[in-house]
């Protein structure tokens, strides 16, 4: 799941994509463009996503369930402004401050999910 997260979070990079392929520098946003970008975007969290779907359903680890409650959102309208704002560099900030938000509420949630009480 985490490593879903953490490569999600070079999808709102599309913000650099007009400096990167200016200087010949062949990112992974500047590779797929930023159509792609986001579908990649999508698929990676729509997969962090159904993998806890999974671990709580299949394993019976409920306690994963406040991750998925309280985080589902925020990814949801990290990819909606990042997909709105895409072609607006100084308006996808939030969307990248978002993604990093993301992946601390989740780190923080599992790290309360696997304490024992």
């Amino acid at each position: 799941m985490n490593i879903c997260l953490t490569l999600a979070e070079k999808g709102p990079l599309i913000q650099h994509y007009q400096a990167d392929r200016a200087t010949g520098k062949t990112t992974l946003v500047v590779r797929l463009g930023k159509e792609r970008a986001l579908r990649v975007l999508a698929f990676l969290l729509g997969t962090a996503y159904l993998l806890m779907t999974v671990n709580f359903l299949y394993f019976g680890k409920y306690r994963y369930l406040l991750s998925f409650v309280f985080t589902l959102p925020v990814a949801v309208w990290v990819y909606r402004s990042a997909k709105r704002h895409r072609d607006e560099a100084n308006k996808l900030k939030p969307a990248c401050a978002g993604m990093l938000a993301l992946h601390l509420l989740k780190g923080l949630f599992l790290v309360l999910a696997c304490w024992r009480w």
